[in-house]
Parts: C-alpha cells; sequence; structure tokens
C-alpha cells in the first residue's frame, strides 16, 4: 500500500522506542532509571550526553512519560502503559507540561528566564511539569546562570532532562546538579539482528551483507541507520537491498579504488598510483578527501592487524578479502609511519596554496615508505647482548640510545657491587626512588633480546661510576698542574689558573 505524502512518516519516527527496555545497547541507563523509578529515588535533574542519535531526547521523552503516567495508579512508573491520557499527549508533542526546547535556538538569557516564568506553578495536567532542553550546551553563559538557582532547589513539581552531543561545553556548576548518564554508541552487531526485524515488519527483503554496511556506516547512530536504509528502500523501490547497491549508494565504490591506491603506494608503485590519483581527481574527488578515505583504510588495516577482523572496515565483501591480503604482508611499523605521513600531509593539503601538488608529494613520500624503515633501522642498530661486558658499557648503551636521564640515575644513584651479563648487582641510598630501574630492565631486555635483572643489596658499598669520574678528572688536574711545563707557564703568568 502507497502512503500520501502527508500521511508518511520516516522509519525514524515511525519505530521510535515507546518503553525503555526499548533502548538498543542503553542497558546502564535503562537499569538506572528503572530503579530509581521503582524506588522512588527520582532526581530533580538530568543530563543525557552521546553522539547523535543514540536515543538521548526519546530517553527525555521516555523519561517524562515514566514521571507522569497515571495507567498504573497515582505514582511514577518505570514502564509507562502508553494508553492513558498523559502518555498519549506526550507522545504526540501536545502535553502543556512537558515543556521541549532546543537550545540551539533559544540561546539567550531571556529565553531562559521566558521558560522558568512558570516553573513555581503547579501543572496544568500532569503529575509533574518538565523541561526537556535539547543540545543544552548551545545555552549562553548568561543563560545558564540564569538557570542555576532554579536547578539547585527546584520545586518538587519540576524535573529538568537535558541533552547534549557536547558534554565537556557545560558548565561544571550544571553538571554537578545533574544525574549524568552517558548512552553509547550502538554496536554492528546490534543495529543488524534490530534492522532486520525492522525491514521485515515493512516485508523488504535484503541481502545480509547489504544489511551489515548500512550498519556500519552508520557509525553507531540509530538514527543515522536508519536514514541510510530509508533511502536504500527508496532507491530499490521496495525491492530486495542488494550489496552492489549499498555499495553504490554509499561510495564504497571509490572506496575500493581507494585500497587499490594504497596498496599501489605501499607497494611503491609511484608513477602507476599517480596516474590513479590524477583520475580520481579527475573525476571530481577532493584532494582532502582523497587522503581522508586512504587515513581511514590505513586506520582499519592496523585495527585488522591488532584483532584480526574487518569489522572496523566499511567495504565491501570482495575488497575485505583484498584487504585481508595486505595485512599479511604489512607491518605495524609500515601502518603507522604510513599514518603519520598521511596525517602530516592532510595539513599540508588543507593549508597550502596547491593541494593537487601536495597531495602528490604526499603520496611520492609514502610509495618510499619501505626505504624510509630501513634507513631508520640501519640508523639505530639493535646492540647485541654479547657486546655487554662491563658497566661502562652498560651504561654507553643507555647513552647510545638517548636514554640520558636512566643513564644519568645509573650513574649517580647506583653503587655496582657485581656485574655478569644478564645480572647486576647494587645497592642504592635508603629512601630513594628505584622506580627507574624497572624502566631500565625492560629496555635492556628489548635491546639485548635476553632477561636482564637488577638485584638490590641492604649492604652500603660498590663502585659508584659519578664518584669515579670526578676522582679521575681531579687526579688529571693534579697531573697537569704538577706538570713541568705547566708549573714554568703559571711562574710566568703570575694569578693565572687551570681551567
Amino acid at each position: 500500500m502507497v502512503q500520501s505524502s502527508h500521511s508518511y512518516q520516516v522509519l525514524a519516527r515511525r519505530y521510535r522506542p515507546t518503553r525503555f527496555e526499548d533502548l538498543m545497547g542503553q542497558e546502564v541507563l535503562v537499569q538506572t532509571l528503572t530503579n530509581a523509578i521503582t524506588a522512588g529515588r527520582i532526581a530533580h535533574a538530568f543530563i543525557f550526553t552521546g553522539v547523535r542519535g543514540v536515543g538521548k531526547t526519546t530517553s527525555a521523552r521516555l523519561l517524562a512519560r515514566a514521571l507522569n503516567c497515571t495507567g498504573y495508579g497515582d505514582q511514577p512508573t518505570a514502564t509507562p502503559c502508553g494508553t492513558c491520557p498523559q502518555c498519549i499527549a506526550i507522545g504526540e508533542d501536545r502535553h502543556v507540561d512537558v515543556m521541549e526546547v532546543d537550545a540551539a535556538s533559544r540561546t539567550g538569557v531571556d529565553d531562559v528566564r521566558e521558560l522558568l516564568d512558570g516553573v513555581h506553578y503547579q501543572p496544568a495536567f500532569g503529575r509533574y511539569k518538565v523541561y526537556i532542553i535539547d543540545e543544552v550546551h548551545m545555552l549562553s553563559k548568561s543563560a545558564f546562570n540564569a538557570l542555576l538557582k532554579t536547578l539547585e532547589e527546584p520545586p518538587a513539581h519540576v524535573k529538568f532532562i537535558f541533552a547534549t552531543t557536547e558534554i565537556r561545553k557545560v558548565p561544571i556548576t550544571v553538571l554537578s546538579r545533574c544525574q549524568r548518564f552517558d548512552l553509547k554508541r550502538v554496536g554492528v552487531d546490534v543495529l543488524v539482528p534490530y534492522f532486520g526485524i525492522l525491514l521485515e515488519k515493512e516485508a523488504i527483503t535484503f541481502e545480509p551483507e547489504a544489511l551489515r554496511l548500512i550498519c556500519k556506516a552508520a557509525d553507531g547512530s540509530v538514527r543515522d541507520g536508519q536514514s541510510l536504509l530509508e533511502q536504500a528502500i527508496v532507491g530499490t523501490s521496495g525491492e530486495m537491498i542488494t550489496e552492489s547497491f549499498v555499495k553504490d549508494m554509499l561510495g564504497l565504490g571509490d572506496r575500493s579504488q581507494m585500497v587499490d591506491l594504497l596498496e599501489s603506494l605501499l607497494k611503491g608503485h609511484v608513477v602507476e598510483s599517480l596516474g590513479m590519483v590524477r583520475d580520481l581527481l579527475q573525476k571530481g574527488a577532493s584532494p582532502r578527501q582523497i587522503l581522508q578515505d586512504l587515513m581511514e583504510i590505513v586506520h582499519g588495516l592496523s585495527i585488522m592487524k591488532v584483532t584480526k577482523t574487518t569489522d572496523d572496515l566499511a567495504i565491501a565483501s570482495s575488497t575485505r578479502q583484498q584487504c585481508e591480503r595486505m595485512v599479511q604482508s604489512l607491518s605495524i611499523p609500515v601502518l603507522t609511519r604510513t599514518w603519520q605521513i598521511l596525517l602530516k600531509g592532510l595539513s599540508d593539503v588543507i593549508t597550502g596554496p596547491l593541494p593537487e601538488c601536495a597531495l602528490e608529494m604526499v603520496l611520492i613520500r609514502v610509495t618510499h615508505i619501505q626505504e624510509f624503515l630501513h634507513e631508520v633501522k640501519e640508523d639505530n642498530p639493535q646492540p647485541k647482548g654479547s657486546s655487554i661486558k662491563t658497566i661502562e658499557d652498560l651504561l654507553a648503551l643507555f647513552t647510545d640510545h638517548k636514554e640520558f636521564i636512566l643513564a644519568d640515575q645509573l650513574k649517580n644513584l647506583c653503587f655496582f657491587k657485581d656485574f655478569q651479563e644478564g645480572h647486576v648487582g647494587l645497592y642504592v641510598k635508603e629512601g630513594l626512588d628505584t622506580g627507574f630501574l624497572r624502566e631500565a630492565t625492560r629496555l635492556l631486555t628489548t635491546w639485548t633480546g635476553r632477561p636482564w635483572a637488577f638485584e638490590l643489596s641492604k649492604t652500603p658499598g660498590g663502585r659508584h661510576l659519578k664518584q669515579e669520574e670526578e676522582s679521575l678528572r681531579q687526579q688529571k688536574r693534579r697531573d697537569v698542574e704538577t706538570h713541568p711545563d705547566v708549573q714554568k707557564v703559571l711562574e710566568a703568568f703570575p694569578g693565572a689558573t687551570i681551567e
């Protein structure tokens, strides 16, 4: 049946949760509010925070229903009936005591004062007056100040519910007066079965991989996912939603080209890579978008390398196999260094006078990533365990690796009593922090490829390298001072000193 344009409701509105248990992925919020309402321990102010489309405003409306529902008696309920006059009025956004304000359009102090004018009057229809302020972080400083006093000591019949995507912009003085709930992104594993049920209700068939791509592209937002799902339904005219259609709809065909480009870059095929980039530019891609897409793929490959899963890549199934092959041949140092080059290059592309030229220069750098890492390895050879024969060798190792602070601590704080390769016995004066020895142990083990241990002795004594160094310096000075030639110079120049 075809709905008229006047009666049609988008999926996000038609399937908006009507009960707390319908909220997906927000178990902590649901459990806490349910327990609070059941026990009668209801705060006077709440703040819901999270990314777009995870249910902040919906949660606020559900809470308003729970506070005012009369279907089960004269007390708030954690399971609003949805059929009493209170629930129906709130559901249709016409309840006179539930005032919903968008702070993005009413940011000033006068707006807040106007809103709070009736705060001391009893509810006209419901059990509570409920003030829902969406995007509360948009209020001005003066508006927040006007809100504070009422928020701290509101009348018993008033509840405040705030929603925001920018919790850090809300003054701490406001946060401290609210019960805070952080709504989580909804994972792909939760969205896929939910959207599958939704499509069954809509009598729409789909390919499982198509649904997974949509859920991945939603990036944790239920509303974004529903919007993409609706776009796919309209785009296929109600027929089966296929992977190929979703791939084209989301631009994942271009993503496959980006994977090809990255593979070519990391193989060092500079001419081929530049040709692919110029083709993308000619088709309308921007230098900035090309770099951002490459960075997203590098990030996804890095996560694949660590977690052994492809869930973090929004790509078609055929391209996923290509990425799995790439991951097998790439190391974490190559991936992280590639990320660093692209990140620095993105800044050059955004701020530079010649974005396309900057893009090509960045990608040329990426094609030489293997050579760069080889040079770094040659410049920083890993010493072998057999090269450390003395305490002096040990200190020189820390200096060679530019661990100057640790080298200084070993020289100044430690009295070395015993030394064998892999084991050092020493004494440290009582009261001094010996935490630096743990880091020294870790680094030595990493550098030499064999375990090392520092054993602390309670008996004073041992070689103190700093004292030995100072004694040697003083002895050299005495040798210079007593040298006959130096004596003659000092006699010839009265008052001269040796420096």
